[in-house]
């Protein structure tokens, strides 16, 4: 029997393959064929078929853009030929290739793809082109926090858009605790109160500071539902007491007291219990003077919605009652303008001054 080496089969797949595309190209639209000519690239990259790869970069420059573009959000590749062979299927690397006036460069960072990304620069990809929304490549690795991206860019860049986008990295810095499958279970049953998942969630190393899809930790929202037994778990376990909701930077202590009024429509125990939480997390030490991005605290939205208990609580633990929102309210004008009497004497008996 005769038998051809591998090598040969190789070269006629290859020549095969080719064939057949040119052929598909003459009588099928681009849409038809991209699926198609995606597959075929891909799998010519995993078997590391330089020859294949290069020729198909022959068929079609329109296609070659988005095979690229498809590699360069998909495809991790190390093989320094292969990068070579695949970025040059584009002919213009700084091309706009999408409706968002990205170029293949910027969606390479966006993904932390870091091996395509030098293949583009050294091929001349340019790292300042701005999109229309002043969007850039430097820019989109520090949204999406990839770190060796960012410092492969950052000294290509210029000056003051490596200067925008090193704030952008700092804010960053808090999707690393974006959430999971897993750590969006045990946020979600914080929320119900569920301690058993809770407890589960820790012992098997859960992130317990991290930040949910609704941007809070699960103290946050265990807090703000009035979840003691949660709630002591968690400070146990060691959450951050002042990881605020990213929107606006309100903390635990901020929305449990200000949640107190909808949990003491429900029934008496269910407030009380808010209570002990407001004085859980005093006692462990969350600071009665943390503010919104807005100046919203803590003992304005106790005076605001009448809990005097919380007032008190919060007085005691050393509450400014002087300290004054974005729009120049107080505790004091808060409680004057809603009528609740009580508490406006507690707080002018603590200091505070219209």
């Amino acid at each position: 029997m005769f038998f051809l080496e591998p090598i040969f089969l190789q070269k006629l797949n290859t020549f095969i393959v080719v064939i057949l595309i040119n052929k598909y190209f003459t009588d099928m639209n681009h849409s038809i064929l991209s699926k198609d000519y995606l597959s075929i690239l891909t799998k010519a990259v995993r078997e590391r078929d330089i020859n294949l790869i290069q020729s198909l970069a022959r068929v079609d420059s329109v296609l070659n853009i988005k095979v690229l573009q498809h590699i360069s959000k998909n495809m991790q590749i190390e093989n320094k030929d292969i990068l070579l062979a695949l970025t040059n299927i584009a002919y213009d690397v700084n091309e706009v290739i999408s409706d968002e006036d990205d170029t293949i460069l910027m969606q390479a960072a966006s993904s932390g793809i870091l091996p395509v990304v030098k293949a583009l620069v050294g091929l001349g990809a340019n790292v300042n082109f701005l999109s229309k929304e002043r969007s850039f490549a430097l820019f989109n690795a520090a949204y999406e926090f990839h770190q060796d991206v960012f410092d492969y860019l950052a000294p290509l860049t210029k000056l003051e858009l490596k200067q925008e986008a090193q704030e952008i990295l700092e804010k960053s810095v808090i999707k690393k605790n974006k959430y999971n499958e897993f750590e969006e279970e045990f946020i979600t049953a914080a929320a119900m109160g569920d301690l058993n998942t809770v407890e589960n969630c820790i012992s098997v190393g859960v992130n317990i500071n991290a930040v949910g899809e609704d941007e809070v930790t699960g103290l946050y929202l265990a807090a703000s539902w009035g979840h003691l037994l949660v709630v002591t778990k968690l400070i146990e376990a060691g959450a951050n007491l002042e990881i605020g909701r990213e929107s606006d930077g309100e903390t635990p202590l901020i929305a449990t007291v200000g949640n107190a009024p909808i949990l003491s429509n429900q029934n008496s125990a269910k407030c009380l219990e808010q209570l002990n939480v407001i004085q859980v997390l005093i006692q462990a030490g969350a600071n009665v003077n943390a503010t919104t991005t807005e100046g919203w605290n803590a003992i304005e939205a106790a005076a605001n919605t009448g809990n005097i208990e919380a007032v008190t609580l919060l007085i005691k633990a050393g509450a400014d009652v002087n300290v004054k929102d974005n729009w120049g309210d107080t505790a004091l004008s808060r409680a004057l303008e809603a009528g609740y009497t009580d508490i406006v004497q507690i707080l002018i008996e603590s200091g505070a001054i219209e």
